[in-house]
């Protein structure tokens, strides 16, 4: 943002692709900095939230509780009568990102089932070019300009699918990002096999619903893959959320990290792996607060074995 005499130049025009997360809180931010800046956000979708659109599946839920799923401004306990450090719906997510868009004045600003084809420089700002998609597209193709282009669209918003000829496959194929949209492949009877090809969050997602369907489900992962991804307790034994360790200060100090300078005598001695007593004091954390083992993680628990997968040749 520009400066004339200390104080932020007004009346500019912002454009923010995205009214995800992310997308949101840039639009709240620049509106609070500059109250007059003529701002709107562009999203394909036909409301806020992202990944927790309006779309998401009805059974989806957070894999953080709150309150860490929060913006600071507006506390999701609060607003929904939700327990702290309780599980959350992804219908409530979409809810709540709503709400915060409204109340920070950003819903009116958005541009729905608008999709964005092209972005190209136009002297000192930007030529955002886009297209209506959707049941009810919001415009026809335009061109529209601004003076600052903010790009807040995730790293995952187009779906990756794998390279597989589907052509000789008479059922449905569909991405999570739709599944709540391609529900009837679980309710319907006449689907009798599901199979997900993947072994990260939302293929956990994907086969616990069709699990919970009734359905004989397969879990496809390549080969070169390390199978499905560790996953934690969301509880301990006494009902106490999990996440609440995890958020404590102390709990920190067992995170290894490369931004970590190894400066402390707890970094010298414990973190950089040159200790046995500290490699054990590491092993016996992840494996007290995890369901699967770092190296031979299939054989900790029933769990694990039923998630051992089979190579197949």
């Amino acid at each position: 943002m520009s400066t004339q005499n200390g104080k932020a130049s007004i009346g500019r025009r912002v454009i923010i692709i995205g009214a995800g997360i992310h997308g949101l809180a840039a639009a709240k931010t620049y509106l609070q900095m500059v109250p007059n800046v003529q701002l709107t956000i562009i999203d394909n979708n036909d409301s806020v939230g992202g990944t927790w659109s309006r779309k998401v599946h009805p059974n989806l839920m957070v894999d953080n509780p709150t309150p860490t799923f929060d913006f600071s401004e507006l506390q999701m306990s609060d607003e929904f009568d939700i327990p702290k450090w309780s599980s959350i719906p992804g219908p409530i997510v979409y809810e709540y990102l709503e709400r915060y868009a409204k109340k920070f004045d950003v819903l009116r600003r958005c541009l729905f089932n608008t999709q964005v084809t092209k972005v190209e420089r136009n002297g000192n700002g930007w030529e955002v070019h886009t297209i209506g998609v959707g049941e009810e597209p919001t415009a026809k193709e335009q061109a529209l300009t601004c003076d600052i282009l903010m790009v807040a669209n995730g790293n995952f918003a187009i779906p990756k699918l794998p390279n597989i000829d589907t052509s000789a496959f008479t059922g449905k194929v569909f991405h999570t990002k739709d599944l709540n949209m391609s529900s009837d492949a679980l309710s319907s009877k006449d689907v009798k096999t599901v199979a997900v090809v993947g072994g990260n969050k939302s293929s956990f997602e994907a086969i616990c619903l069709a699990n919970n369907a009734g359905k004989y489900a397969h879990w496809i992962i390549r080969e070169e893959g390390a199978g499905p991804s560790m996953f934690f307790r969301t509880q301990f034994a006494n009902g106490m959320s999990t996440a609440i360790m995890a958020y404590k200060r102390f709990t920190s100090i067992l995170f290894p990290s490369v931004y970590r300078q190894a400066s402390s005598w707890w970094d010298q001695l414990v973190v950089n792996g040159k200790y046995a007593w500290g490699n054990k004091l590491f092993e016996w954390f992840w494996q007290r607060n995890t369901d699967q083992r770092i190296g031979d993680r299939y054989e900790r628990s029933e769990n694990g074995r039923l998630l051992k997968p089979k190579i197949l040749k």
